[in-house]
């Protein structure tokens, strides 16, 4: 009898030794993944912010080149070396320029595109009048994306021009790639969390996602996305319509080779009105992370 109650008794305390470690272990994995997950929400908050940031001084600049042309109007050689400065202070333009209130483009920044700038911005003039109407309205604008001839995607942001008694002249204008605007804030602030981060306009285009194949793609119309209902439900229902917000839905995993539940973390940026939602998904994403 003593010697089954001490082989029960090694049993107990070896039962409870596991437990104990096990106990342990799914502590350590929780507090690593909350520990992943507040890096990844101060990388998102960050990144939100650089990008807001960004927008903010396209918005100065054009402010400012709003007021130099007023004073010289929007064509001739002093027009052109504002449109020159513009250009130059920022590295993601693909061109500026200014635009009459009929909606024709009348001079192009950096001057080694002027014989063949503006293609790109007179495809919008023709297939978005909106810009038009903002011009006549004088309301500073920002385009959603829309593609270019060479199949890329841009969004033109323009200021209104009025001279010094206040005539409305039309405005200026410039034009740059959002997967480029964004990405260099989206690698610089991935290098210190594993996590993946996508853009979406509030239509579901999607202006950035590191994997190339899926930047200009629609969520909620492309049938790519037609089989992943969880994505377009939460897509429309919530990210869509809410600035900022917290779900998952299922994706197939590269890595795993299946499709897994996702953790899905969004914030927004917004500039004249239109606005980018910005989304985490901490790497370690899956529901079962949580458990």
């Amino acid at each position: 009898m003593k010697r089954k109650f001490i082989f029960l008794s090694r049993a107990f305390i070896a039962g409870a030794i596991i437990a104990f470690l096990t106990s342990c272990r799914d502590v350590l994995k929780n507090s690593e993944f909350t520990s992943l997950s507040q890096n990844a929400i101060a990388a998102l908050s960050d990144i939100k912010l650089e990008i807001q940031n960004d927008l903010n001084q396209l918005r100065w600049s054009l402010d400012l080149a709003a007021r130099t042309l007023g004073k010289h109007g929007i064509n001739g050689e002093k027009t052109r070396m504002a449109l020159d400065n513009l250009y130059n202070a920022h590295d993601d333009l693909v061109d500026c320029g200014t635009i009459s209130m009929e909606g024709k483009i009348q001079e192009i920044g950096p001057s080694e595109y002027r014989s063949i700038g503006g293609k790109a911005l007179k495809q919008m003039l023709r297939d978005k009048p909106k810009i038009v109407e903002e011009i006549k309205a004088a309301r500073p604008f920002m385009s959603g994306a829309f593609k270019t001839g060479k199949g890329y995607l841009a969004v033109a942001m323009s200021y209104p021009v009025k001279n010094p008694d206040g005539k409305l002249l039309g405005c200026v204008y410039l034009l740059f790639i959002p997967k480029q605007f964004i990405e260099k804030t989206v690698k610089a602030e991935m290098r210190r969390v594993r996590a993946n981060i996508w853009v979406i306009q509030r239509n579901g285009l999607i202006l950035y996602d590191r994997d190339p194949e899926e930047v200009g793609l629609n969520i909620l119309t492309d049938d790519f996305y037609k089989p992943y209902i969880s994505l377009r439900e939460l897509t429309k229902e919530h990210i869509t319509k809410s600035a900022v917000g917290f779900g998952n839905y299922s994706f197939p995993s590269k890595v795993e080779k299946r499709e897994v539940s996702k953790i899905a973390k969004w914030v927004s940026v917004e500039m004249f009105g239109v606005s980018w939602r910005i989304i985490l998904n901490p790497e370690d994403s899956s529901m079962d992370a949580m458990m």
